[in-house]
C-alpha cells in the first residue's frame, strides 16, 4: 500500500486527469490528506533511520527499509526538499517554514566555515542531523516543517552504510535536478520572470543548500558563476526578488566560495550608472536627504545599546535619497549586507588586513564592511571580541593616518569618529589594555581637538569623551599618564576660544549658536555620564554665568550630575572647587559659583564618612586660614585705596564662602560627631574640650552679623556687605541649632540687638536698598476648600448656590447680594477663588498645589525700573515650600524658618505654659515691628515670618493683632497701594487666628488672658480695626473681576467675625457708587458694584448704610442720591444690585423703626425718591427694568411692592418670557391679601399662561392658586382643579409642578367633601402611586394611608381597595398600591415596633438538619414541605428519611431531584364538580 501511494498518488498535482470529476474543494482537501501522509512518512522513516523505533536488524525495521527505500521514493523526497510546492504542500505551510529553514542553513553554513577537513565536516553533519532528529522528535509530526524532515532525511540517508542504495538515491537527485525547471545553472538570475513563482525559486536554493549539506550534489553550481550574476544584476531588483538573490548567495557560500572571490566581488571599483535608478533602489543604496546633522543626537551614545542603535542615529530627512556614485561593489555589498557581515565577521582575522588597505586606500565600501563587522562582534555574544581586537590592533595606525593624513577628508574623519566610538563600545578598556588601542584613540582626539580646529569638527569628537574618561579613571601609568593631561588641554582650550564669554551673544538659531549648544550639551552628558570632576572643572567657566542661555539645561544636568556622582569622584570635585576658593588667580564669580553650586550640594549628597573626611582635611584652612584673617593683614600702608578696596572685596568673599561650608558642614552633620572627629583637626592641644570649634565660629559669625563695613561703588559694595552679613547669620544659625540645647543661646545670637553696642541684626540681614511694590495678578485658580474650613472654623456655613454669601438668619433674615452681579456671564456661576490666596496661610509650610500667581516689582535705588516678578512656589535651600516673591528671596527666611520650627520643637511646652507673655525672641521681633524707625523693608520681612509661620504665632495673636493691622492700612510699610498680594497675605492670617478679634474681652475668645486687654488698648484696637476696614473698602474695587470678588470675600468674613467691632468711612463707598470713567465702562461697573457689594456686607453685620453719628463726613441726602442713581444706570448688572440695596435699606429701616418707634425724615425722604425712579421706569414702558428692581426690592421688603399691583396687572398680559415670571413673582408676595386677586388673573388669562410650557412660569403660577386657595368657591376651584389637570396630571417633566399639584388636589380633597366624588379629581390623585418621583409617590400613600380616606378596619379597606381605590386608568399600578395600603394596616399593631429576635443572628444556635427535598410521598396528604425532617418527636420519619437517603447515596445531605411522578388529585367532596 505504501509503495502503491508512493508511485500513484504522491506525485501527482491538481493538474491530474483524475481531478478533473472533483470540484476545488475535494481536489484541495485530498491534496491536504496526501501531504499529510507523506509528512507522516517522512517522520516515521527518520525514526526508523535514527534508531529510535525498534531495533536495525528486527523484521519491522527491515520490512520499513525496504517498502520506502526505492527509487520512486528517493524521487518524492528530493522533489519536496527542492520543489515542496509542485508535490502539493501549500504556500502558506512553506512561508511558516522559513524561519526553521533559515537557522538549519545557518547553522550548516556555521558547520561548513568551521571544518577545516572531510572528517570534521561529516562529524558537523552528524552532529546536526541528530538536532535535527532530536527536534523532530519532540515536536507533532504536524507542526513539524516539511523541510526539517526532508533535511533530516536526506542527511540519515547520504551517511547510510548500503551502498546500492546510496548509489540509487545519488541517481535519482541526478535526474531530479536535471529537469528544466530545477537546474540552477540555467536559471536567469535577472528574476524578471518570477511572476508569483517566489516562493519556487526560494525553496529551489534552500534545497540545493540542503542537498549539498547531505553531500547528495555530485555536480555542484560554480559558486564564483552564482556570485557574479549576483554582482551583475543586483542592481535592478526588487524586494522579492532581492530575497531570492540572499538565497542564491547563501547557496554560493554554501557550495565553497572562496574569501577572496568575495572580497573581491565587494571591493569591485567599477562605476554603474545611476541616473535611472528607480526609489526602492535609491532607498536600498543611496542616503537620505537629510539637514545637516548635528551631534544632538550623539549626547546619548555612551547609554545606546546595539539593538537600537539604528534608530538612534536616524534623523529626520525629506523623503529624497540622493545616489551620486555608485561602484559594482557597494551595490553589491548594499543589497547582501547583513549575510556579507555575518560572513565576513567570522572569518574576520583572515580578511581584516585586505579590508583596512582598501580603507586606506579610499574605497568607501571597504570601511562599511569594516563597520559592518564591528557591529557584528558587539550584537552578538557568541563572537569572541578580543579575536576582533587582536586582528584589528595592528591595522589602527593606517585607519588613523587614513583619517588624519593629509589625503583625509569629512567623511574618513566623520567615518573614523564612529569607527573609534564603536570600538570603545566593544572594548571600553581598550585604551587600558591595549598600546596600540590607546595610542590610536589618543591620537585621534588630540588631533582633531586642535585649537585651529572648527567647533563643528570638535562636536563629533566630543562623542569619544565619555569613553576616553572611563579610561581615565582606569588608567595606569604605564600607559596612560599623559592621556589625561591632553584631554583636559584640549577642553580647555576649545572652553576659551570657541565658547563665548556671554552665552546671549550668540545670536539663537544660528549656527554658531547651535554649535556651541550642542557642544556644551556633549559635555553636560559626559559630565553626567562619568562623574569626572576633570569636565567638571572644564565646565566652570559655563557654570559661573549667572543667566546663561542655556540654564534650564545646565541646572538639570548639574543637579543629576550631583545625585549620581560617587563618593570618591565627589571627593575630588569638592577638593577643586575648594582649592579655587582658596588660590587668589580666580575671579570673584567663579570663587561664589564653585561654593554654591559643587561644594555645598556635593555635601549634602555624599555619606556622612566621606563628609567627614573632606571637612577633616580642610578644616584648618577653612577657619584659620579664610575666616579669620582680618582686612589689614591683607593690605600694606604702601598700596593704593583701589588696591584696598579690592584686598577687602577678597577678603570678604572668602569669608562668604567659609560661611557657606561651615554652614552646610553644621546642617549635615551631628554635634556629637563635629566634637568627636573634626575639632581634634581644627584644635590638637591636649587640653581640648571638642567645643572649640563651634566657640570659634559662634564667635566669628556672631561678630560679623553686626559688623559695619564703609562701602564703594565698585569693589566693596552695599550688595557684597549684606551677602557678608547673611552668610554669618545663617552659619551662626546652623551652629547653634546643631550643637545649643537652651533656648537663651537662640535669642542671643539671633533675635537679640543692642543699639547700644552698635550689634543690629535686622538692619544688615535685610536688604534696605530695594523698594518693593506689590501687585495683584489676574490669573487666580478657583479655590473654595479654604474658605469653607474657615467658615467652619468660625462656625459658620459654607456659600449655597446662586447667592454671594451665605444665607444668615440675621438683620431681620437680609440675604447678601446674588453673585451673578460679579459673574462674567451665567447666573448659575457662584466661584468663589478666596482659596487662591489662603494657599499661603493654609498651614505652618505652603503648599505648591495652589499658587496664588500673585506678581511684585522690586526696584532698587539705582534703578528707577521695576520689574513684575510673578509669584511662584519652589523649593529653597532648607526643603520649605515658599513662596519665590522679594521677601521669601532673602536667603535668610529660610534660615530664619528653620529656627522657629526648631525652637518649637524643643521648647513649646515651655513656651506654652505661659500664653499672658510672649516668649523672648519673640518680644525682641515685637519691639523692631512696632518701632516707628524701623525701615519698612524690615517691617515687612518680619511679617512674613509670621505669615509664613503662623500657627507659632498665633497663641500671641492679642500683641500682634494691632500692629498687623497698622501695617496692613499703612501703603507706604506694605508694599504699594491696592490690594496687593501682601495685604491679602496680612488678611488671610488675621482671619486663620481665631483670637485675632480687635475690642476687648466682649469680643474676644474665652482663652485671651484677661490681662491683655484695658480699656485704652480696647480702644485704639477698634480704632485701628475701623482704620484697617476702611482701607480694605478702599482698596477693594478692581478692573477684574476675580479679584474684586476674592477682595469682597475677604471684606466679608472680617465683617462677620469682627462684627460689632469697627466702623466703616462710606466716603470710599460714595465714591465707588459715583464712579464714572469714560473709557472703560467695565471699570465704572466693577467699582459701582463694589460698594453695592460692601454696603450689603456692611448692613447683614448690623451696620447701617449711613449713620449720622460714625459717618457725618458724608451728607446723608448725598449718599441716598448716589444710591439711587445706579438704580437708572443702563447696566443690567448694576440697577438690579442698586434695587436689592435698596430693599436691603428699606428692610433694616423699617426693624430699626419698629424698635424705636421714630421713623426718619430721610429714610421717608429716601423711599419717595425710590418710588419716583420706579414711576419714571413705569412711565417710560421700562418694564423690564422696572420689574426687575422690583422684585429686588420686594425680595428684602415685600411691602413696598404693594404700591405696584395695579401697574404689575395692566401690563401683565403684554409681558413674555421672564418678565411674565418676575411679574408673577411679584404678585405671589401678596397672593393671599390681594382682593379679588382671582379675577385679576383670569382677566389676565391665566389659563394660557398655565398652558404656556415654561415650567418656571408654571410653578409661580401654581403657588399663585395655592396661596389664594382660601378665598375661592367651589366652581371657581373646580376650573382652577380642571386647568391644572389638564396640564400637569400626564407625567409633567417638572416635579416640583407636579409636587405642588398633588398638594393642591389634597387640599381639595379634603376642604371641600363633596367634590370627593368627583371622578377626575380621585383619578388624578390615584396617579400619584405611580409618579416618577419617589418623593411625590410616598406623598400619595402618606395622604391616602390616613383614617379620614381610608378605614383602618381591615375588611373595610379592603372593600376600599375594590370600590374607591380603583380605576380601570391606573390599574397597572392598583395591585402594588393596594397590597401595601393594606399592609401598612400592620404599623398599627404594638409589636410592629418589637424586633423579631432579641439576640442578633451572629449569637444563634444552629442544628444540622438533613432535608428531604423530594415532593413524593409528601403532597398525597398534604403535609407541608420538609416538615417529617423538621420534627424532631416524630423519630420514625426522620429514621425512614434518613433509610431512604442512604439509599439514594446522599446521607446526611438533600436528596437528588427525581424525575416527576405525580400522584392522582385527592377525591372532593360528593357533588364537587
Amino acid at each position: 500500500a505504501i509503495q502503491k501511494f508512493v508511485v500513484d498518488l504522491a506525485i501527482i498535482t491538481k493538474d491530474h486527469s483524475i481531478f478533473d470529476d472533483h470540484t476545488p474543494f475535494e481536489t484541495e482537501r485530498v491534496q491536504r490528506c496526501k501531504c499529510s501522509v507523506i509528512r507522516n512518512l517522512f517522520a516515521l522513516l527518520n525514526l526508523v533511520l535514527s534508531g529510535k523505533v525498534g531495533h536495525p536488524t528486527s523484521p519491522a525495521v527491515a520490512h520499513v527499509r525496504a517498502s520506502l527505500l526505492s527509487a520512486p521514493f528517493f524521487k518524492l523526497l528530493v522533489l519536496c526538499t527542492v520543489s515542496p510546492r509542485s508535490i502539493g504542500f501549500p504556500t502558506d505551510i512553506v512561508a511558516a517554514t522559513k524561519k526553521t529553514q533559515s537557522s538549519l542553513s545557518s547553522s550548516s553554513q556555521s558547520s561548513q566555515s568551521s571544518s577545516s577537513s572531510s572528517s570534521s565536516s561529516s562529524s558537523s553533519s552528524s552532529s546536526q542531523n541528530k538536532e535535527n532528529n532530536n527536534s523532530t522528535s519532540s515536536m507533532t509530526t504536524a507542526s513539524v516543517p516539511i523541510s526539517t524532515l526532508t533535511s533530516s532525511l536526506l542527511r540519515s540517508l547520504g551517511g547510510d552504510t548500503d551502498i546500492e542504495m546510496v548509489e540509487v538515491l545519488y541517481r535519482i537527485v541526478k535526474e531530479v535536478l536535471a529537469l528544466p525547471n530545477l537546474d540552477i545553472t540555467k536559471l536567469d538570475y535577472t528574476f524578471s520572470s518570477i511572476k508569483g513563482n517566489a516562493d519556487t525559486l526560494t525553496n529551489l536554493m534552500r534545497g540545493y543548500r540542503m542537498l549539498h549539506d547531505s553531500s547528495l550534489l555530485l555536480i555542484e553550481p560554480a559558486a564564483e558563476s552564482i556570485a557574479s550574476r549576483l554582482v551583475d544584476h543586483c542592481l535592478g531588483y526588487d524586494p522579492v526578488q532581492l530575497a531570492i538573490g540572499k538565497e542564491a548567495l547563501l547557496l554560493a557560500l554554501s557550495l565553497g566560495l572562496s574569501g577572496a572571490s568575495l572580497l573581491s566581488l565587494i571591493l569591485d571599483d567599477t562605476l554603474v550608472d545611476v541616473s535611472n535608478l528607480k526609489t526602492p533602489i535609491k532607498r536600498a543604496l543611496g542616503k537620505p536627504v537629510r539637514p545637516r546633522r548635528t551631534a544632538v543626537d550623539d549626547v546619548t551614545d555612551a547609554s545606546r545599546t546595539p539593538a537600537n542603535e539604528s534608530n538612534a542615529t536616524t534623523a529626520p530627512y525629506t523623503g529624497e535619497y540622493l545616489v551620486q556614485r555608485l561602484t559594482k561593489g557597494e551595490a553589491f555589498y548594499s543589497s547582501f549586507h547583513s549575510i556579507l557581515d555575518d560572513f565576513i565577521a567570522r572569518r574576520f582575522s583572515t580578511f581584516v588586513e585586505t579590508i583596512v588597505s582598501s580603507v586606506a586606500s579610499g574605497n568607501t565600501v571597504a570601511f562599511r564592511l569594516l563597520m559592518g563587522s564591528l557591529d557584528r562582534f558587539t550584537k552578538y555574544k557568541h563572537l569572541e571580541k578580543k579575536i576582533f581586537l587582536q586582528s584589528i590592533s595592528p591595522f589602527l595606525g593606517m585607519i588613523r593616518e587614513w583619517a588624519t593624513g593629509e589625503k583625509s577628508s569629512a567623511e574618513s574623519r566623520e567615518c573614523c569618529v564612529d569607527f573609534s566610538r564603536k570600538l570603545l563600545r566593544l572594548e571600553p578598556d581598550l585604551l587600558t589594555t591595549s598600546l596600540e588601542g590607546h595610542q590610536f584613540i589618543t591620537k585621534i582626539f588630540d588631533h582633531f581637538m586642535k585649537r585651529d580646529t572648527p567647533l563643528s569638527v570638535k562636536i563629533d569628537i566630543l562623542s569619544l569623551l565619555p569613553g576616553i574618561l572611563a579610561a581615565c579613571e582606569r588608567a595606569t601609568k604605564s600607559t596612560t599618564d599623559h592621556l589625561p593631561k591632553i584631554v583636559k588641554e584640549r577642553l580647555n582650550e576649545m572652553v576659551i576660544y570657541d565658547f563665548p564669554i556671554n552665552s546671549k551673544d550668540l545670536v539663537k538659531g544660528s549656527k554658531t549658536y547651535t554649535d556651541y549648544i550642542t557642544a556644551l550639551d556633549l559635555l553636560l552628558a559626559s559630565l553626567v555620564s562619568s562623574g569626572s570632576a576633570l569636565v567638571l572643572e572644564i565646565l566652570l567657566p559655563v557654570l559661573r554665568e549667572k543667566d546663561h542661555a542655556h540654564q534650564s539645561t545646565l541646572s538639570s544636568q548639574l543637579e543629576a550630575y550631583v545625585t549620581s556622582v560617587s563618593d570618591e569622584n565627589a571627593t575630588q570635585a569638592w577638593d577643586m572647587a575648594f582649592n579655587m576658593l582658596i588660590n587668589g588667580e580666580h575671579q570673584e564669580d567663579l570663587k561664589f559659583m564653585a561654593v554654591s553650586q559643587i561644594c555645598v550640594p556635593l555635601t549634602r549628597h555624599v555619606s556622612s564618612t566621606t563628609a567627614i573626611k573632606i571637612f577633616s582635611k580642610n578644616i584648618q584652612i577653612l577657619v584659620n586660614g579664610l575666616l579669620l584673617p582680618t582686612s589689614s593683614s591683607s593690605s600694606s600702608s604702601s598700596t593704593s585705596e583701589g588696591g584696598v578696596n579690592n584686598d577687602r572685596k577678597t577678603l570678604l568673599i572668602n569669608r562668604i564662602c567659609a560661611y557657606r561650608l561651615l554652614e552646610i558642614m553644621y546642617e549635615v552633620l551631628p554635634g556629637n560627631i563635629i566634637k568627636d572627629k573634626i575639632n581634634g583637626y581644627f584644635y590638637d592641644r591636649p587640653d581640648a574640650k571638642g567645643t572649640e570649634l563651634t566657640q570659634t565660629v559662634m564667635r566669628a559669625a556672631h561678630a560679623t552679623k553686626s559688623e559695619t563695613h564703609p562701602t564703594d561703588e565698585r569693589h566693596v559694595t552695599h550688595s557684597l556687605i549684606w551677602q557678608y552679613h547673611v552668610s554669618a547669620y545663617r552659619a551662626l544659625a546652623a551652629v547653634v541649632m546643631c550643637t545649643q540645647t537652651k533656648d537663651q543661646f537662640y535669642n542671643v545670637f539671633l533675635f537679640k540687638e543692642s543699639k547700644d553696642k552698635g550689634e543690629l541684626l535686622w538692619e544688615n540681614i535685610v536688604d534696605l536698598q530695594s523698594e518693593y511694590k506689590f501687585e495683584a495678578e489676574t490669573n487666580f485658580p478657583v479655590v473654595s476648600k479654604l474658605v469653607t474650613s474657615l467658615r467652619a472654623d468660625a462656625g459658620g456655613s459654607p456659600p449655597e448656590p446662586h447667592v454671594y454669601g451665605a444665607s444668615k438668619k440675621t438683620s431681620g433674615d437680609i440675604k447678601f447680594l446674588s453673585s451673578q452681579y460679579l459673574a462674567d456671564s451665567s447666573l448659575s456661576q457662584d466661584v468663589d477663588v478666596l482659596g487662591s490666596f489662603f494657599g499661603a496661610a493654609a498651614g505652618d509650610k505652603m503648599d505648591t498645589s495652589s499658587s496664588s500667581s500673585s506678581s511684585s516689582s522690586s526696584s532698587s535705588g539705582n534703578d528707577a525700573a521695576t520689574s513684575s516678578l510673578r509669584r511662584q512656589r519652589t523649593i529653597l535651600s532648607q526643603g520649605d515650600r515658599l513662596e519665590l516673591d522679594p521677601l521669601n528671596n532673602n536667603p535668610c527666611m529660610p534660615t530664619i524658618l528653620a529656627v522657629l520650627d526648631a525652637m518649637e520643637s524643643k521648647f513649646g511646652s515651655i513656651y506654652a505654659s505661659s500664653r499672658d507673655e510672649m516668649p523672648r525672641w519673640m518680644s525682641e521681633m515685637h519691639v523692631k515691628f512696632i518701632a516707628r524707625e524701623t525701615h519698612p523693608n524690615i517691617v515687612m520681612f518680619i511679617a512674613k515670618i509670621i505669615i509664613n509661620r503662623p500657627k507659632i504665632f498665633e497663641p500671641y495673636a492679642q500683641f500682634w493683632l494691632r500692629p498687623l493691622m497698622t501695617l496692613g492700612s499703612t501703603p507706604s510699610y506694605n508694599g504699594g497701594t491696592g490690594f496687593h498680594y501682601f495685604l491679602r497675605d496680612i488678611c488671610v492670617l488675621l482671619l486663620r487666628w481665631q483670637d485675632a478679634i480687635p475690642g476687648g474681652m466682649d469680643g474676644a475668645p474665652p482663652s485671651t488672658p484677661k490681662s491683655a486687654y484695658t480699656r485704652e488698648r480696647e480702644n485704639e484696637e477698634r480704632a485701628g480695626a475701623s482704620a484697617f476696614m476702611s482701607y480694605l473698602v478702599m482698596c477693594c474695587p478692581h478692573p477684574t473681576r476675580q479679584i474684586l470678588r476674592s477682595n469682597l470675600e475677604i471684606i466679608r468674613l472680617f465683617a462677620e467675625r469682627w462684627r460689632g467691632k469697627f466702623n466703616v468711612s462710606k466716603q470710599s463707598i460714595v465714591d465707588q457708587l459715583g464712579r464714572t470713567s469714560s473709557s472703560s465702562e467695565k471699570s465704572t461697573v466693577l467699582y459701582r458694584l463694589s460698594g453695592l457689594h460692601i454696603l450689603t456686607i456692611l448692613m447683614i453685620n448690623d451696620i447701617p448704610a449711613y449713620d449720622k453719628v460714625n459717618d457725618a463726613e458724608v451728607n446723608e441726602f448725598k449718599f441716598y442720591e448716589k444710591l439711587l442713581d445706579n438704580v437708572m444706570f443702563k447696566r443690567k448688572e448694576v440697577y438690579e444690585a442698586a434695587a436689592e440695596v435698596c430693599g436691603l435699606i428699606l428692610a433694616y429701616h423699617e426693624k430699626e423703626t419698629e424698635k424705636s418707634g421714630v421713623s426718619s425724615s430721610a429714610l421717608d425722604m429716601y423711599v419717595q425718591l425710590l418710588k419716583d425712579k420706579i414711576n419714571i421706569m413705569f412711565g417710560n414702558q421700562e418694564y423690564d427694568r422696572a420689574l426687575n428692581c422690583l422684585y429686588k426690592i420686594g425680595a428684602h421688603n415685600p411691602e413696598f411692592i404693594k404700591l405696584w399691583y395695579l401697574k404689575i396687572f395692566s401690563v401683565l398680559p403684554s409681558l413674555i418670557g421672564e418678565f411674565k415670571t418676575i411679574a408673577l413673582r411679584l404678585i405671589l408676595l401678596h397672593a393671599s391679601s390681594i382682593p379679588e386677586l382671582y379675577m385679576k388673573l383670569k382677566s389676565a388669562r391665566f389659563e394660557s399662561i398655565l398652558h404656556h410650557r415654561d415650567a418656571d412660569t408654571q410653578y409661580v403660577l401654581l403657588q399663585i392658586l395655592y396661596s389664594m386657595r382660601n378665598t375661592l368657591d367651589e366652581a371657581q376651584i373646580s376650573h382652577i382643579v380642571a386647568e391644572t389637570s389638564s396640564v400637569f396630571s400626564n407625567q409633567h417633566p417638572s416635579e416640583s409642578c407636579r409636587s405642588l399639584y398633588y398638594d393642591l388636589l389634597t387640599w381639595v380633597y379634603d376642604e371641600h367633601k363633596e367634590m370627593r366624588n368627583v371622578e377626575a379629581l380621585r383619578l388624578n390623585l390615584l396617579r400619584g402611586f405611580n409618579d416618577s418621583s419617589e418623593t411625590i409617590s410616598k406623598k400619595a400613600y402618606a395622604f391616602w394611608d390616613h383614617h379620614t380616606r381610608l378605614s383602618e378596619d381591615t375588611l373595610t379597606r379592603l372593600e376600599q381597595m375594590f370600590t374607591e381605590m380603583y380605576h380601570p386608568d391606573v390599574e397597572g399600578s392598583w395591585v402594588h398600591s393596594a397590597s401595601s395600603l393594606m399592609l401598612q394596616l400592620t404599623s398599627a399593631s404594638p409589636d410592629y415596633g418589637r424586633v423579631m429576635f432579641d439576640k442578633p443572628l451572629s449569637d444563634g444556635l444552629f442544628k444540622d438538619y438533613n432535608i428531604d427535598a423530594s415532593w413524593q410521598g409528601q403532597a398525597s396528604s398534604m403535609t407541608p414541605m420538609f416538615a417529617p425532617s423538621q420534627s424532631q418527636e416524630d423519630a420514625s420519619i426522620m429514621h425512614g428519611m434518613m433509610a431512604r437517603d442512604f439509599a439514594h447515596g446522599m446521607a446526611g445531605g438533600i436528596m437528588a431531584t427525581k424525575a416527576p411522578q405525580f400522584s392522582a388529585t385527592m377525591a372532593s367532596s360528593s357533588g364537587g364538580g
